[in-house]
């Protein structure tokens, strides 16, 4: 009977694991029928027997679609093939979506994906993957649909490092090259995808690539490989579309903070001022609702930082008593990354109450400790927060 096998962690933690290598002792990942689904895991190290079998030994080293099926949210990654489909093998039917398939191997026909007479990709990044003759990406024959996909970056031995597809193949909104040939070819791309990174496998969309809002509308309330919405209006032309590949690019703003607000000694009843920059650095304008400070600290502003931009705002430090003052300030936003904390610090001293000079010092606990001085050096008088410690937990910190 059909199942569907769903993980619960999804496929950067929970994965399916063959056998290898190609040969007499090998074990492909996953086996689908129609009506079966696998929804959320890792495929590697998934490998087919060699020369000899039959159809469904020899291809399909991550997963065989045996007329049907559905293989979603997944991660087909490192599996072997001995004739063809390394990573995905459809025979007669079957659909892939929000699928990424990379680094897998056939020897002839489909290094990433082999579709026979039938089969769909939908939404997946095919990247990486290599054949021995054609089709280091995807081998279409006599059928099979790829759509909303994203196949670069293939190799194979003679022609069509990454789509070689033929009979009643269909291939459209996908972005690969060449394009020359590719039966269909409504709305295909060959620009440079942008990946955010190649070698370390991350397959997300760069903000400006133009795979972005370049499929198809798709389904509201869709979603992506990471459970992220789709469609998004990535483009900012208030018309949501499909971006081609396993990834939906997210707009969410984020939040760094910087600035020296270590304030130093500060006469009691005086004001001084330093400057925090809010930088955002996401791809959408980022929202500030207020700043909160701890005691002896202001300066609160509200409003819009665009994508890319950043905002100074004016710190105040007024100490009211003779004491120590610390903590963090926190920006209310609605960034999705970052941290809206940042420290704060001062020292409030009275200084120079008699006209003469006064030593500041403090100790490592933060208190301090006062000596006035009358106008020949001497000690005349002492305020004192903290009186222990030896000698080595004190400093001059300052004096007027």
């Amino acid at each position: 009977k059909p199942v569907t096998v769903r993980s619960v962690n999804g496929p950067t933690l929970t994965v399916i694991r063959g056998n290898g290598p190609v040969g007499p002792g090998a074990v492909r990942c996953a086996y689908l029928v129609p009506g079966s689904s696998l929804i959320g895991f890792t495929l590697t190290n998934g490998n087919t027997v060699a020369s000899g079998g039959s159809w469904q030994e020899i291809t399909g080293g991550g997963a065989f679609f045996d007329g049907g099926g559905v293989l979603s949210n997944c991660i087909v990654v490192c599996n072997a093939a001995w004739y063809g489909g390394g990573g995905l093998q459809f025979m007669g039917g079957g659909v892939a979506w929000n699928v990424v398939v990379a680094a897998n191997a056939a020897n002839y026909y489909g290094g990433g994906v082999y579709l026979a007479e039938g089969g769909e990709l939908q939404h997946c990044s095919v990247v990486g993957n290599s054949a021995g003759y054609y089709g280091g990406g995807a081998y279409c024959a006599y059928g099979g649909r790829i759509e909303n996909s994203i196949l670069y970056y293939n190799t194979s031995g003679i022609y069509w490092p990454n789509i070689c597809a033929f009979g009643d193949a269909v291939v459209r909104y996908t972005c690969t090259t060449p394009l020359t040939g590719l039966p269909d070819g409504t709305g295909n791309i060959s620009a440079v995808p942008q990946f955010v990174s190649v070698p370390l496998r991350n397959y997300r969309l760069s903000m400006g690539s133009p795979c972005i809002d370049a499929g198809t509308a798709g389904l509201a309330g869709g979603r992506d490989l990471a459970g992220s919405p789709r469609p998004v209006d990535g483009n900012g032309d208030a018309l949501a579309m499909g971006d081609m590949g396993a990834y939906e690019l997210q707009l969410e703003p984020t939040i760094r903070l910087t600035g020296n607000l270590a304030f130093g000694t500060v006469q009691v009843g005086s004001t001084v001022q330093r400057t925090l920059t809010i930088y955002n650095d996401g791809n959408a304008a980022l929202s500030v609702s207020g700043i909160d400070y701890p005691s002896g600290f202001s300066g609160d502003w509200s409003g819009t930082i665009a994508a890319g931009s950043y905002r100074d705002v004016t710190v105040s430090f007024s100490p009211s008593a003779v004491a120590a003052y610390s903590g963090d300030l926190t920006v209310n936003s609605d960034a999705a990354a970052g941290s809206g904390a940042y420290p704060v610090s001062g020292t409030g001293a009275q200084l120079n109450a008699d006209g003469n000079a006064d030593i500041l010092f403090q100790h490592t606990t933060g208190n301090i400790y006062i000596w006035y001085l009358n106008g020949g050096g001497n000690v005349i008088a002492t305020a004192s927060i903290y009186s222990g410690g030896g000698l080595s937990a004190w400093k001059v910190v300052g004096g007027g």
